[in-house]
């Protein structure tokens, strides 16, 4: 019986770290994504610790994109998916680049990204 009870405990208490790590593995494969497809060329994710090249950033132009680090509050996956194959629009702009990525990156860096609250 006390092996129950040790077994359960154990259970209770690393089922919620396994959970976080796998969490931020995806986490981390999303962000490795989003700088491999060069989306910090444009765009910064602060609490992830990203930010804008500074090399893209003097040819960007004008319009600054916003800081993402909390675009989880207002965007869900899907609409951010439709975002980036400009399905969506923002003030009436789509998003001006091509997403170079394919469906499953697409659909990884968007749920990563919904994820983000602040």
């Amino acid at each position: 019986m006390k092996k129950i009870i040790y077994l359960i405990t154990l259970v209770t208490f690393l089922a919620p770290a396994i959970a976080d790590d796998k969490a931020n593995t995806g986490n981390k494969e999303a962000i490795e994504k989003f700088k491999y497809l060069g989306c910090m060329s444009c765009h910064s994710v602060k609490s992830a610790g990203i930010g804008i090249d500074a090399s893209s950033k003097e040819e960007s132009g004008s319009i600054t994109p916003p800081d993402l680090s909390t675009v989880g509050k207002t965007r869900n996956s899907e609409w951010i998916s439709n975002f980036l194959k400009k399905k969506e629009q923002i003030e009436g702009r789509s998003h001006p680049k091509i997403f170079k990525g394919d469906k499953a990156e697409r659909e990884m860096i968007s749920n990563w990204l919904a994820s983000l609250k602040g």
